[in-house]
């Protein structure tokens, strides 16, 4: 098993890693659905400028999560790319804030 880029089999390492995903994600969907299937999944970030692929797996919509860094830029590039996948979309914004930093704004 190779640890890192510079040792030989890395990209092999990687692809089979990324397809082992890929195929837990398409059984748990199909599992999901045939038990539930009105049951609306998606898988963050799958099928997105992130993780660009064609869809290979039955997820009902696609999504992802974005830091407030350049929020409005990352929210207009996400969005054209999303709204050509040909499947639902939503995008989900977040941040994480300081008790020092919220103080200072309500002094």
């Amino acid at each position: 098993m190779p640890k890192d880029e510079k040792d030989d089999g890395w990209n092999e390492w990687l692809d089979f890693n990324r397809e082992q995903f890929r195929r837990y994600l398409r059984h748990y969907l199909e599992v999901m659905h045939k038990s539930h299937p009105k049951f609306q999944i998606a898988s963050n970030w799958m099928y997105t400028p992130t993780c660009r692929r064609s869809l290979t797996s039955p997820v009902d919509y696609i999504s992802g999560d974005y830091l407030g860094n350049a929020s409005i830029s990352s929210a207009r590039l996400e969005s054209r790319y999303l709204s050509s996948v040909g499947k639902p979309w939503d995008l989900m914004a977040w941040g994480f804030q300081r008790g020092s930093t919220i103080r200072r704004l309500h002094s």
